[in-house]
């Protein structure tokens, strides 16, 4: 599950070069939550590429007593997990994004205490690339949007922060992000590799916290490095 991103610097080096090749010249930083705003949200349409602020819940419902679009907390669907269920078929063909970020927090259940969990922040230096899945209720000026971050099968060193699942983080390589952004791409078979063998392509400061809330540091870092 992953439940905390943050982007609380500009990403750096490829990743930064990257942006730009996309136009994108800065991101708004932030501290992102399920079922509230997460900005910086990268998609595209036709040949434009779209940043967005979008609500990190990718299920919105019409709240009739705040007459706005919030998150369908029935639909727990801030991470898109089983992508072949009828809620993810569709988007993950023609609706997929990006979502920079510098840091993420897994949390993990206590080996002798399953009411007792451990938090990690895993900040990854340069950056990240998350993979994702984006919504839009409502037309034209009014179009709210929503988003999603998937999860991939267990990485077995990953698992020692988080042992039920794994970000999908995206390579840093151009022809895999371009079509990831391509919404005429709509063969989703192409990226069954990825996302059935779950990598990662980046390394991560890893550090225990408190909680995604208060992020004290509870020990020392160490390093995990990438596949």
């Amino acid at each position: 599950m992953c439940g905390y991103v943050e982007r609380q610097r500009a990403l750096k080096n490829s990743y930064s070069d990257y942006l730009q090749s996309l136009r994108i010249m800065e991101l708004p930083l932030g501290r992102f939550y399920p079922g509230a705003k997460m900005s910086g949200v990268i998609f595209q349409r036709e040949e434009n590429i779209h940043v967005v602020d979008a609500v990190w819940w990718y299920k919105l419902h019409w709240d009739k007593d705040k007459n706005a679009w919030a998150p369908l907390r029935k639909v727990t669907s801030f991470n898109a997990r089983n992508l072949d269920s009828p809620l993810w078929r569709k988007p993950i063909k023609t609706h997929r994004c990006i979502i920079p970020a510098t840091a993420i927090v897994e949390t993990i259940e206590d080996e002798n205490d399953p009411k007792k969990k451990h938090s990690y922040l895993m900040d990854a230096g340069d950056g990240m690339l998350l993979g994702g899945l984006f919504g839009e209720y409502g037309e034209g000026e009014n179009t709210i949007y929503s988003c999603t971050v998937i999860t991939l099968n267990p990485h077995v060193r990953f698992s020692k922060y988080h042992n039920k699942a794994t970000p999908f983080f995206l390579p840093l390589d151009e022809k895999i992000l371009s079509l990831w952004l391509d919404p005429t791409f709509t063969d989703f078979d192409y990226f069954r590799g990825f996302i059935e063998a779950p990598q990662l392509p980046i390394d991560f400061d890893v550090t225990k916290v408190n909680n995604s809330r208060g992020l004290i540091a509870q020990g020392e870092t160490e390093r995990l490095m990438r596949d």
